[in-house]
């Protein structure tokens, strides 16, 4: 992308910079491996030294790889690990270890759980205890998606088919990963056989539990798992008050969530040193359960409320104020929302509080709701200057260009972000990129990325595909329009009224009625309606429009002899009346 033109001034060098710094890492991390990584000295102090075959001696690749990881160049790190594998080079249990760890900590999940495998392989994984911490960190990971969120789950399963022990913590660690995979009622089972097994539950077990019925908006079973906890002899602590606030504000029910909050404060009073102490967080719960509903009176009696109690605000509690200003200014306008925000983020500036991610997302975001997609690029500059962006900020500063009609620009922008490693691509990333890509005309480009990313077993990108079968339809490409779309359909994928209307309107604007008939047994297939009357109506238009000297010609025509039969058999298929069996 070096060299590239991106016309939005400033904001397109610091987006080269990111891509600079992308690349440096990037070449370096080539370089390493195509002169290899020597390892010199021993003891402390071991140096890396291009130019140089990996040592075979284990002890100083031990404390290179160690010192890599400790200053967090997980890619360096791996590059070592990777020479040293080829060279059947065997290293302690520890070195693999602290590899791993810094592999999760940088978010290279897949690295962390190739060394796991490895350890596997190597004999050393000797004790639960290895396999909890690996599921614990992947369950704690931020990444998105099924699979991701499945692996915890896979992992505990491989435990449990193992010869090796479960102890307590095992079972506790078994039931997060059930909750991460949106399997609660699995967790519930693991909570079972830890009882079963004469292990103790602690405040933990319900926690997990509370949050899995949390995540699955189930408020109820949330209050009736409350009060198990509070029939034991465990005492609810600050996690347990969080997580059911949360429940009780998602489902609207804010008057037993301000019961349930006045009752952490009573708490805090009679029970000294026992940590239900209300936080940041619990306050931003409570607002956000209110600023849903625009109670804006509400959200400030709470941020008073948090100050007197001598709870410091965070960036979270000021970007759910900063939501609900926007939200409620709407009806001012642009203008006015910009003057609403303005007093939370000097508010913000106030107390010391750097605005974040977030919080330009969410103005980002309010701009673009606005029909404002010009105030973008520069609310994404200033958080280049300030912050790093995440997948959602560059989905926005994609989105708002192509709204601009700049797709040069942002496909540029896209492929700034899928440069930054670190950065995972989300569905709402891949949609604006296979848009920008199908306005900028690189339709095959748009289609091999949503191919991609296109998840098995469930419905593929609908907005992503629209937009790429309106654009080849647009720009006249019979075929290629009807094969995207039966990729699509093919996929699981349900059209909606706007890529069907756009293929046929195509197929029938061109009289290729052979297309047209495969456009229909495409929909036939997926199991999917046609509407043979508003079809037959396009026919008849058409038909309309044609001069008839043309019609004519047409009709004397091999060509159009060909074409009548796929007119008369597609007419058959749709209901409408024909001649296809008298033609026969």
């Amino acid at each position: 992308m070096t060299g590239r033109p991106f016309g939005v001034g400033v904001l397109g060098d610091q987006l080269r910079q990111l891509e600079d710094s992308a690349a440096a890492q990037r070449t370096a991390s080539q370089t390493s491996s195509a002169e290899g990584v020597g390892v010199s000295g021993s003891g402390q102090g071991a140096q890396l030294r291009p130019g140089i075959s990996v040592s075979a001696n284990a002890t100083a690749s031990s404390i290179t790889l160690a010192e890599l990881c400790h200053r967090g160049q997980q890619r360096r790190a791996w590059q070592l690990y990777t020479q040293l594998c080829s060279l059947d080079v065997t290293l302690p249990r520890q070195s693999y270890w602290q590899l791993l760890q810094c592999s999760l900590k940088v978010g290279q999940t897949q690295d962390a759980l190739h060394i796991f495998r490895h350890l596997q392989d190597l004999k050393m994984i000797s004790t639960g205890a290895y396999w909890c911490e690996v599921i614990d960190a992947l369950a704690r990971q931020r990444q998105k998606g099924a699979v991701s969120n499945q692996l915890p789950f896979q992992l505990w399963r491989e435990l449990c088919a193992s010869s090796l022990p479960l102890d307590a913590r095992s079972h506790v660690t078994g039931m997060n990963a059930c909750v991460t995979a949106n399997k609660v009622d699995e967790a519930r089972k693991v909570f079972r056989d830890m009882q079963a097994a004469g292990f103790p539950a602690d405040v933990r077990c319900y926690n997990i539990l509370l949050k899995g019925h949390s995540l699955r908006r189930q408020s109820a079973a949330v209050l009736s798992t409350l009060e198990e906890l509070r029939a034991s002899p465990l005492k609810l602590n600050r996690v347990t008050y969080n997580t059911v606030l949360h429940s009780l504000a998602q489902a609207g029910k804010l008057q037993q969530a301000r019961q349930l909050l006045d009752e952490a404060h009573a708490q805090l009073g009679a029970l000294n040193g026992l940590d239900v102490a209300p936080n940041a967080w619990t306050y931003s719960i409570m607002m956000e359960g209110h600023a849903k509903r625009l109670q804006m009176d509400a959200c400030a009696r709470l941020h008073a409320e948090m100050r007197a109690a001598g709870v410091q605000a965070s960036v979270v509690v000021y970007n759910v104020l900063l939501r609900a200003t926007l939200q409620a200014a709407a009806k001012r306008g642009w203008k006015g929302q910009l003057e609403a925000s303005d007093t939370v983020l000097k508010s913000m500036a106030a107390e010391g509080i750097a605005p974040g991610p977030d919080t330009y997302n969410t103005l980002m975001q309010a701009a673009l709701n606005a029909g404002r997609p010009g105030a973008v690029p520069g609310l994404f500059q200033q958080l280049l200057t300030r912050s790093s962006p995440t997948s959602l900020s560059f989905t926005m500063l994609v989105t708002s260009l192509v709204r601009l009609g700049r797709s040069e620009d942002a496909v540029v922008a896209f492929e700034h972000l899928q440069a930054q490693s670190h950065i995972q691509l989300e569905p709402p990333a891949v949609t604006a990129g296979a848009a920008a890509l199908a306005r900028a005309g690189q339709l095959d480009k748009a289609e091999a990325l949503l191919l991609r990313h296109s998840p098995r077993g469930r419905n593929p990108n609908l907005q992503g595909w629209g937009a790429l079968v309106q654009e080849r339809a647009h720009a006249g490409q019979v075929s290629q329009a009807v094969s995207s779309l039966h990729h699509f359909c093919g996929m699981g994928g349900v059209p909606d009224a706007g890529m069907v209307d756009a293929v046929v309107g195509l197929c029938l604007g061109r009289r290729d009625y052979q297309h047209a008939l495969k456009v229909v047994s495409i929909l036939n297939e997926a199991g999917l309606p046609t509407d043979g009357y508003l079809l037959g109506k396009a026919i008849d238009e058409i038909d309309r429009q044609l001069p008839h000297v043309q019609k004519q010609s047409l009709d004397e025509d091999v060509t159009a002899s060909v074409g009548n039969e796929y007119i008369e058999r597609f007419k058959f298929w749709i209901g409408l009346p024909n001649s296809y069996y008298a033609q026969n």
